[in-house]
């Protein structure tokens, strides 16, 4: 691994020459073999303690595993560091310090580590446990190791010159929304419908008679050997019964708060958890930027754990200062991709635009619920959005 090294020496370290050189005239001038095994001895720390400064720090190593630990605030673990001593020479009083951001929060909030000792081809884990204190993540930074020589006559800082690949990712906390047991939903995938622009092929309905434009792929040949008529699979009209989640982080023009940001992650977690439990499809559109594109962020429409699991990191990551999409260009780019959901929950900021995408989207069939917060202990509750100003609540409908 790569150290940034630094060396401060001691004013003492850096005059034993002269005071060696004065023993060794001395030792002539008196003939005492005394002050010249004096002189020796100082030169031979002078020279080890050069030595071990320059072996030392190529001899150091932090494993640098990739390790994601991933809670909920309030939750307890603990990360580690592993330094390997591979040179051939001991490692003492050895210092290591660290840097991190206010996700988590150490047990020991003086932040002692151990001094650690490592003789030639050995190894030391040191253990950091930790309470994770809010949504986001938290990688370990400014990685230092001080360390002194056996003399005391130097000391070394290393630096780690890489990312260390150990992060802390703290999902959002759930906050409840009243309500939401009354929404009118279907609880399966697919629903059958009298007229619908999707057929699903895998369920087929019935049959008919033949006529000119419809596709081989759908004739019913052994039916039609038997009738000794051509007919034609009919198939169940059906729609995609899906939610499709819209976070709205505010743009240039209309900046969010952070606490406002943070009620409608918590929100928006606990609607994936439960769309989850009912095995309801869901997909996600945030109006980030996504690094190398002008698009904002989509999560596609899936369902189950995995793809809760994707979205509740998706949430923890999201940061205050990503780029934001401005809002014409999001709304467009939902029109663009949004699935033919029947139920649109939208967190974040109103305005005219907005609205007006809201009337299309109400049009072509979908439901359109906001979340607002009530001083209850649910937190909050899902409007029905009609039109602006129109506060039917969902349980009330």
């Amino acid at each position: 691994m790569r150290w940034r090294i630094r060396i401060v020496s001691s004013k003492l370290l850096e005059g034993i020459p002269i005071v060696v050189t004065i023993f060794v005239l001395l030792s002539f001038y008196t003939d005492s073999v005394l002050i010249f095994f004096a002189g020796m001895v100082l030169i031979s720390l002078y020279f080890f303690a050069k030595y071990y400064t320059k072996h030392v720090p190529t001899a150091l190593v932090l494993e640098n595993n990739k390790h994601t630990i991933r809670l909920f605030p309030d939750e307890q673990d603990s990360f580690s560091f592993l330094l390997r001593n591979t040179g051939t020479i001991p490692i003492h009083h050895a210092k290591l310090d660290y840097f991190f951001n206010d996700v988590i929060r150490l047990w020991d909030e003086n932040h002692n580590t151990p001094q650690i000792h490592l003789l030639p081809n050995q190894a030391a884990e040191i253990t950091v446990p930790f309470t994770s204190m809010k949504r986001g993540v938290s990688r370990i930074k400014d990685i230092t190791v001080q360390i002194k020589d056996l003399v005391g006559l130097n000391t070394i800082h290393l630096t780690f010159d890489t990312i260390y690949h150990t992060e802390v990712v703290v999902y959002p906390n759930p906050t409840k929304i009243a309500g939401i047991e009354h929404i009118e939903k279907m609880t399966l995938g697919e629903y059958p419908l009298s007229s619908s622009l999707f057929e699903d092929t895998s369920q087929p309905f019935g049959s008919r008679d033949y006529v000119s434009g419809d596709s081989f792929n759908r004739i019913h040949w052994k039916l039609s050997s038997k009738m000794d008529v051509l007919q034609t699979k009919v198939f169940e009209k059906t729609t995609m019964v899906s939610w499709s989640f819209i976070l709205n982080l505010g743009d240039i023009k209309t900046t969010l708060s952070k606490q406002s940001i943070e009620q409608n992650i918590s929100y928006l977690a606990y609607l994936c958890q439960y769309a989850t439990s009912k095995n309801i499809p869901y997909e996600m559109f945030i109006n980030v930027q996504i690094p190398g594109k002008h698009s904002a962020f989509h999560l596609d429409v899936s369902k189950g754990k995995e793809h809760l699991g994707r979205t509740m990191e998706i949430l923890a990551r999201l940061d205050h200062s990503s780029i934001k999409v401005p809002n014409k260009r999001f709304l467009s780019s939902i029109d663009a991709r949004l699935a033919p959901s029947t139920t649109l929950f939208y967190f974040g900021e109103k305005d005219q635009l907005s609205e007006r995408h809201f009337v299309n989207w109400r049009k072509n069939g979908r439901r359109i619920y906001v979340a607002e917060k009530q001083d209850i202990e649910d937190g909050a509750y899902l409007r029905s959005w009609r039109r602006a100003n129109e506060n039917d609540m969902v349980a009330g409908r």
